[in-house]
């Protein structure tokens, strides 16, 4: 024995399921950090649990200390797969692209479905 504790041995593993996108919506070539949030109760019990009933999107930046809020989207019904920013209208403007899960329900008993959900992203005012 080491002289350890009994998970000593035992390593901590961040799971990071999306790419995270760097992007400078400004002229001033600030960045933000769009990220996905998966949001489930199961998840916050169960630490291999990867199974999640809702997410969002957020736009995070560094505020000197850590990386703040800047917006974020309203809450997604299912598992967000995947994300990206594309000018889909071809209008000058990206728009952000969210690849979705629906969620199954608690015992997964209906088929799941994929989604593409998208939002502009027209930074004027």
């Amino acid at each position: 024995m080491d002289g350890g504790t009994r998970d000593s041995g035992v390593e901590d593993f961040y799971y990071v399921p999306i790419r995270m996108i760097p992007v400078s919506f400004e002229a001033n070539g600030k960045y933000e950090l769009l990220a996905n949030k998966d949001i489930s109760v199961a998840a916050q019990i169960f630490k291999k649990f990867r199974r999640f009933s809702q997410g969002e999107v957020h736009s995070l930046f560094w505020d000197g200390v850590g990386m703040s809020l800047a917006w974020k989207t309203r809450r997604i019904k299912g598992t967000v797969v995947d994300l990206g920013l594309a000018d889909l209208k071809n209008n000058g403007h990206q728009q952000l692209i969210v690849c979705v899960n629906s969620y199954t329900g608690a015992v997964g008993t209906s088929q799941e479905k994929t989604v593409i959900v998208t939002y502009d992203l027209n930074a004027s005012k």
